[in-house]
């Protein structure tokens, strides 16, 4: 309720005083009763923030979990592919003017060079792969296997490609087929040899 200064003047002086004490207890609640709301939302809020902090952390773990879960299991299907890949090899080199459907008469001659006899029905695979011009060949038997890389260094120095048919200078190497992830792997080791060396 607003006074004019008529009124005020005809009020004596303590019930002004009173008057005064009267609003600034009144003021003093309004302040305590908003403090008081203000005081109750931060705790509830800091009591939000401290269940989203335990969940963030429980968050964190879980997907540090997780990832080494899914890193495990990379490495593990990684080394299931490459052991079914132990029959396979690569050969690069082969030129791009080989026609496909004599590929495996050339590649057989190629091993026949280096001192390793592989009989046509042994050859379970034999094409082109990527736009590299590279070759595949899976065989029926490690052993086959075994015996071209102990004797691929030949392809080196003993190997005349022109005799084989090869026009150029062809240089031919043999490689283990590597699944994607250790493709990748060689690389990242590449990369680092060449470069960072």
């Amino acid at each position: 309720m607003a006074l004019s200064l008529k009124e005020i003047s005809k009020i004596n002086k303590d019930e002004l005083v009173k008057m005064y004490f009267n609003l600034q207890n009144d003021h003093k609640l309004a302040i305590d009763s908003t403090l008081k709301l203000i005081s109750d939302k931060i705790d509830k809020l800091s009591d939000k923030l401290e269940k989203l902090s335990s969940d963030l952390a429980i968050s964190k773990n879980v997907n540090n979990l997780l990832r080494t879960r899914i890193k495990d299991l990379e490495i593990r299907s990684a080394k299931a592919e490459q052991y079914s890949r132990r029959e396979c090899l690569e050969i690069s080199g082969i030129p791009k003017t080989v026609p496909d459907d004599v590929i495996e008469g050339k590649v057989l001659n190629i091993f026949r060079e280096i001192g390793v006899t592989i009989r046509q029905e042994d050859v379970e695979a034999c094409h082109r792969i990527g736009d590299h011009g590279g070759t595949i060949v899976k065989l029926s038997k490690r052993k086959d296997i075994i015996k071209i890389f102990a004797n691929k260094k030949k392809l080196r120095d003993q190997v005349d490609f022109k005799k084989l048919g090869f026009v150029g200078d062809t240089k031919i190497f043999v490689n283990e087929s590597l699944c994607g992830y250790n493709r990748g792997l060689r690389k990242k080791v590449y990369h680092k040899f060449i470069f960072q060396s």
